[in-house]
């Protein structure tokens, strides 16, 4: 039996713009890393002149634990956090976001 890496853990998608220079997803990432959380998917929304909107998954342990991703991620210059999506609580609503 294999078992799916992340199975145990909640996925919640960070719906963030980030300044469009070399640098500012890699700190993006490694602040979510630092806080603990792994990082799934990272789908581009749309691009701006200066900014890129963006969803990016990820892994925490529970609730408290995405509240301090939340903070490390709220105190990153260049980088402003939208929305966070419940991918399981939007399907089970049959909300489908294209």
């Amino acid at each position: 039996m294999q078992i799916e890496k992340n199975a145990d853990k909640l996925v919640k998608t960070l719906r963030v713009r980030i300044t469009d220079q070399p640098g500012y997803l890699g700190r993006l990432c490694s602040a979510i890393g630092t806080a603990e959380a792994n990082v799934g998917e990272i789908r581009l929304v749309s691009v701006g002149r200066t900014h890129i909107l963006r969803d990016i998954s990820i892994y925490v342990d529970d609730e408290a634990h995405l509240q301090r991703v939340l903070v490390m991620v709220g105190e990153l210059e260049g980088i402003k956090l939208f929305e966070v999506i419940d991918p399981e609580a939007a399907h089970r609503s049959g909300v489908s976001r294209l």
